[in-house]
């Protein structure tokens, strides 16, 4: 394998370290950088050297610059966050003499990452997503409050480091109308201008992801669909529990939102299936970086990472196919147990039918045999969180 070195830019969060594990197994010498150092992915044995800085902003920028003055080759780059990707799309002219990365035009990233703009770009180009609304006032709440279907959802258009220094959860799901006021006034402070939607009602089964790599030309190489089975927090969270299952539906929608745009680069769609109508839409996008979800994709046999790495420098691509066999399931052991205990306990899962979702190929993200580090410091880190809870009360 070439030797010339990734560096992956947030390995202080899970995507970091399922990044960084995922390029070492296959070769590739990795460089991290984290601003926590006290996170337990930074603890992985898959990089090679670790640099504490920030992650984001002019400070990622300067911090780059000085890096690269001791690395003897341009390193690929590969940011975790939405808000590295964008300090990277910002600051290209500055950073591509002594790095590579592949990056739609600015303006696609910003259409693309900012959910207002999204939003405004798929109802202009007729891709289905939920009705939704900007909320930038008052104003606009009230006319939320006439013109939506509730439930909705709040959520800002971009996770600024303010919202998440102060908010911990990543949406609000609405139930009432009356309540929407309430909760914008509690964190619109810490954001800009926020969106509602309507919800897709459903199941946690009836939601899919599908990450793809489109080339320097705009083509779509590589692809790969996934299907929820769990989350937590219910209703709002992320995926505790998922397992690939291909769906040409899902998969060609993702490709034609990605190409009607002229989109290049690592790219992820979230969409659902609403049971009212059966249809599919498009819940969000994510661009320019791994995911949660790429991890199972290269056990399955789908190299998105180093696809993309192999592009960028030139070198033949690795054959992309699913393998034969049981479907891989990506489990996140903490988060899981939490979301089947809690479906348990209200009747709506059975152990017979806990069993079953969670027997077979899995793979996870903190777990490894032969990286045991991050797994062990993250138990360390919860139980001192606990510990600390109770000798408050």
């Amino acid at each position: 394998m070439n030797n010339v070195p990734a560096l992956v830019i947030g390995s202080d969060c899970i995507t970091g370290l399922q990044t960084s594990r995922i390029l070492s197994a296959r070769g590739i010498p990795v460089i991290g950088i984290a601003e926590d150092k006290r996170h337990p992915a930074i603890y992985t044995r898959a990089k090679q050297r670790l640099f504490i800085a920030p992650t984001q902003g002019e400070e990622l920028v300067e911090s780059l610059l000085r890096i690269a003055k001791q690395l003897p080759s341009r390193p690929v780059l590969f940011p975790c966050t939405d808000m590295a990707v964008l300090t990277l799309s910002r600051h290209r002219d500055r950073l591509s003499q002594d790095f590579r990365f592949r990056l739609p035009e600015e303006e696609v990233v910003k259409t693309l990452i900012e959910k207002s703009t999204f939003h405004r770009f798929a109802m202009t180009e007729g891709i289905p997503v939920p009705k939704g609304l900007i909320v930038k006032d008052q104003h606009d709440i009230l006319q939320a409050r006439e013109t939506l279907r509730f439930p909705c959802y709040l959520k800002p258009t971009v996770k600024t480091p303010l919202w998440e220094a102060h908010i911990q959860d990543k949406v609000f799901r609405i139930e009432e109308s009356g309540k929407l006021e309430t909760i914008w006034q509690e964190v619109n402070r810490w954001t800009g201008d926020m969106l509602v939607t309507e919800s897709i009602e459903g199941g946690d089964t009836n939601h899919y992801t599908c990450n793809c790599y489109f080339s320097e030309r705009g083509e779509p190489l590589v692809s790969f669909v996934s299907r929820k089975l769990r989350q937590w927090p219910p209703k709002t969270g992320t995926a505790s529990l998922s397992v690939a299952e291909d769906n040409d539906e899902v998969r060609e929608l993702t490709l034609s939102l990605f190409g009607k745009i002229g989109f290049k680069g690592l790219g992820y769609i979230e969409a659902k299936y609403d049971d009212r109508d059966g249809k599919l839409y498009v819940i969000e996008p994510n661009i320019g970086r791994p995911t949660g979800r790429s991890a199972m994709a290269e056990a399955s046999g789908v190299e998105l990472l180093k696809t993309m790495y192999c592009e960028i420098l030139g070198l033949p691509l690795p054959a992309s196919n699913l393998t034969s066999g049981e479907p891989v399931k990506w489990m996140f052991l903490r988060q899981d147990a939490r979301a089947s205990y809690s479906s348990w306990a209200s009747g709506k899962l059975p152990l017979s039918q806990w069993w079953e979702s969670v027997k077979g190929r899995k793979i996870f993200p903190l777990f490894s045999l032969s990286d045991p580090l991050p797994l062990l410091f993250d138990i360390k880190k919860n139980i001192g969180k606990l510990l600390a809870r109770r000798s408050q009360h």
